[in-house]
């Protein structure tokens, strides 16, 4: 599986929230971070093929779910 890349604004998308995303995922997924200026890019790597059509969509969704509070 080819990793994809995903890049978020971090004035829309909180920090704490995508570590804390990136830190449940590994559980399905191999994934890290990198921040500069305003873009956090994320990278996954292997993930289960059920989720090859939404991962990064699921991602983003729990990234928000995460900011809730």
């Amino acid at each position: 599986m080819k990793e994809r890349t995903l890049t978020l604004d971090d004035r829309l998308y909180g920090t704490v929230a995508v570590k804390a995303a990136i830190k449940d995922y590994l559980r399905v997924a191999d994934l890290t971070m990198e921040k500069k200026d305003h873009a956090i890019t994320v990278t996954f790597g292997s993930w289960p093929k059920e989720y090859e059509n939404t991962i990064e969509f699921e991602f983003c969704n729990y990234v928000l779910w995460k900011m809730r509070n």
